[in-house]
């Protein structure tokens, strides 16, 4: 029966945390990480390859973040189990630092992509706006380090505890 229960808390959990994700990525003002409304001086070309990379980024990003949701309620389910089996554990905290690397991957492999089909004067402004954010923060973030400052996450990106990365077998 606690089984049973434990499994319908985490499929509710699964469609929550999946509407809540949609309805925030919904809100008005929500910006791309790219900074490119601060670029002067872009072509519609580039406006339009800009836009076409934001997209294509979306779209895994999503898929990945949707993903993580889901690992993360079954790290749940896991370390709340009435028998807790630590080797499932640390496999599945293995699984969400994987997909917490490809999201990281994908937005710099986007960034690079934008940084590309920018002029030289154009990266300039580029590069200038994005070394200006503290590390590991990018808009959509919640908070100032997002994810990590719940975490645990020091203001200078280092973490304190429950940091993923951090575990070994």
């Amino acid at each position: 029966m606690k089984k049973l229960n434990l499994v319908s808390v985490t499929i509710i959990m699964i469609a929550l945390l999946t509407s809540f994700s949609m309805l925030t990525y919904a809100q008005p003002g929500h910006r791309g990480h790219h900074g490119e409304g601060k670029i002067q001086d872009l072509t519609e070309a580039q406006e339009k390859q800009i836009e076409e990379i934001k997209t294509a980024q979306k779209q895994e990003m999503l898929s990945t973040h949707n993903e993580l949701k889901i690992k993360e309620a079954e790290l749940t389910a896991l370390q709340t189990a009435d028998k807790v089996n630590m080797a499932d554990v640390e496999a599945k905290i293995r699984e969400i630092s994987s997909l917490h690397e490809k999201l990281r991957i994908n937005r710099a492999n986007s960034h690079n992509d934008v940084r590309n089909i920018l002029t030289d004067k154009q990266r300039v402004e580029f590069d200038i706006h994005h070394a200006k954010r503290p590390a590991g923060h990018h808009p959509g973030m919640r908070g100032k380090h997002g994810h990590h400052k719940k975490q645990g996450y020091k203001s200078d990106g280092k973490c304190e505890q429950k940091c993923y990365k951090n575990i070994e077998k």
